[in-house]
């Protein structure tokens, strides 16, 4: 280390004691500057790119405290990320001050001095850059039906960890702080929702672009025969409701019920063919449908949510008992009453039932589809031909299926198909049954435009299976074979409900909550929309 030049003398030429004094402090300040350029450079080194050096001793005498911060405010211009922590005033004022000292202390202030070894220059690097985040696919807009799931996606880059915070219409969604927002059910509520995500880290954060959430009202097909349009005997229906509401005790109510539907057997014509577990289950099931809620006085009581229809009849509230008996959901009680009530509780805000049902036919003949080929008589075709023109009816006539469908988008959401007792009794009919099944759905999903449309059909049950020798189970096989096959469908079981071929109101009133849980179980499933 050069050593300084003396500055005072004394009457004998030797240097003072203050000059003694000033090289003390000379080495000091030079020990001090050492480390704190060591520990300066630990953090520039971090920092600078080539081209960008420390100024050497020898040209310490020139620099001013302006060319100084020329080296501070250059860098910016190279590395600007990484240099926000050097940029504060204090950092700028401690870089200054380190070369000010340094030229004060009289390292390289005079001519002696001139070729001073240099103070190395600090090594290039590349620049560390905490990367702000930012979102390169944006959450997308989506369709659901209503009470479906639905799921929005955000994917972004940047330094780790990233957070992030879904907003809802603006305001923060507790508890969502993943890169995907999942609601498990989209409520009426929630129809045309916007969200958006704010996605964060060290070095900054953004917001994403809205994704619209929009919610279609879902509708639903029914179609078969007499089970189908819920010819059941009134008075029956009635003293069952009667029996419901009497204010007995759940155990007294099921004996009552019981007797009842035993009893009935004995009416000439009407003969259920109950065995006694068979009585015992129906009437312990409708005290457990009472106690839910889903049959009882409600059957009666015109449902303002659900909508319902038979054939051409107008469109009504959901009701056993319309004051118009030609504008009905049903003949009395079909499975639609204890369906509807069930949607109704799940929290649709509205819905439909759109029921397409006439007596004593055929899938062999009187459903016969597109996909089944050629016509087998005369009425062939008629009643697809009907179907398909309430099909088609939600797009050209939509309030002819529900009144909301005026401003909303609404879609047909599942199929139930209750039909196959009029087949058990032909041979040829029956072999035909399970390809004809196949073909019909198909080309009931074709003209909706859902080739995933959830389908449910209601299985035949014991009487029509025991026909020619049990030679009708060949028609509930082929129902079963059929869903089996296709995983957008379910079967509802019949068997252990009553053994004649109409259903009584009891079992028509738990097979619509067994269709029910059928349905919703398959929209649960079912893909989110796009």
């Amino acid at each position: 280390m050069n050593k300084p030049r003396c500055r005072s003398r004394d009457n004998f030429g030797s240097c003072t004691l203050a000059h003694l004094v000033y090289v003390k402090n000379v080495i000091v300040k030079r020990r001090t500057f050492l480390l704190q350029t060591s520990l300066l450079r630990q953090n520039l080194n971090k920092c600078f790119v080539p081209g960008i050096n420390l100024p050497t001793s020898k040209k310490f005498s020139h620099i001013t405290q302006s060319s100084l911060m020329k080296h501070t405010t250059q860098l910016p211009t190279k590395i600007p990320a990484a240099l926000n922590h050097l940029r504060g005033t204090t950092a700028k004022a401690t870089l200054v001050a380190t070369f000010v000292a340094l030229a004060l202390a009289g390292c390289g202030g005079n001519k002696d001095d001139e070729e001073a070894a240099p103070v190395a220059s600090a090594p290039a690097a590349a620049a560390t850059v905490v990367a702000a985040p930012a979102i390169t696919v944006q959450p997308a807009n989506l369709t659901v039906t209503e009470l479906q799931p639905a799921s929005f996606s955000v994917t972004a880059t940047g330094e780790a960890p990233l957070t992030y915070e879904w907003r809802r219409n603006g305001t923060p969604v507790a508890g969502a702080t993943s890169a995907t927002l999942t609601i498990p059910a989209a409520l009426a509520a929630d129809h045309n929702a916007k969200y958006s995500v704010v996605v964060s880290n060290n070095a900054g954060s953004v917001a994403s672009a809205d994704a619209v959430l929009t919610e279609e009202l879902p509708m639903f097909l029914m179609a078969g025969q007499s089970n189908m349009e819920g010819n059941v005997d009134s008075p029956l229906f009635q003293q069952m409701l009667a029996d419901l509401a009497s204010g007995t005790d759940a155990e007294t109510t099921k004996i009552n019920l019981a007797a009842r539907i035993k009893a009935w057997t004995n009416v000439p014509g009407r003969n259920y063919g109950y065995s006694d577990p068979m009585a015992a289950l129906e009437a312990s099931e409708l005290v457990r449908l009472n106690a839910a809620g889903l049959v009882g006085a409600n059957l009666t009581t015109p449902n303002p949510k659900v909508f319902c229809s038979w054939n051409e009849s107008a469109i009504i509230p959901l009701t056993a008992t319309p004051a118009d008996t030609k504008t009905r959901c049903s003949n009395t009680a079909g499975p639609e009453l204890v369906f509807g009530q069930a949607l109704s509780k799940a929290g649709y805000s509205t819905t439909s039932l759109i029921k397409v049902a006439v007596g004593g036919t055929s899938l062999y003949d009187d459903w016969r589809s597109p996909l089944m080929g050629g016509e087998t008589s005369a009425n062939s075709k008629l009643l697809y031909a009907k179907l398909r023109t309430r099909i088609q009816s939600l797009k050209s006539n939509p309030t002819s299926v529900n009144p909301a469908c005026k401003a909303r988008a609404c879609k047909w959401s599942a199929f139930v198909w209750f039909q196959g007792e009029q087949d058990v009794f032909s041979a040829v009919q029956r072999a035909a049954y399970e390809q004809n099944l196949k073909n019909f759905i198909a080309d009931v999903r074709a003209d909706v435009g859902s080739p995933d449309l959830p389908v449910v059909i209601v299985q035949i049950g014991s009487w029509a299976q025991s026909i020619d020798g049990y030679k009708g189970k060949i028609v509930s096989d082929a129902q079963t074979a059929v869903v089996n096959a296709d995983k957008y469908a379910r079967i509802v079981n019949t068997a252990d409900l009553n053994g004649f071929y109409h259903y009584d109101p009891a079992a028509q009133l738990i097979i619509g909550e067994r269709v029910s849980l059928a349905v919703q179980s398959l929209l649960a499933a079912a893909p989110a929309q796009k």
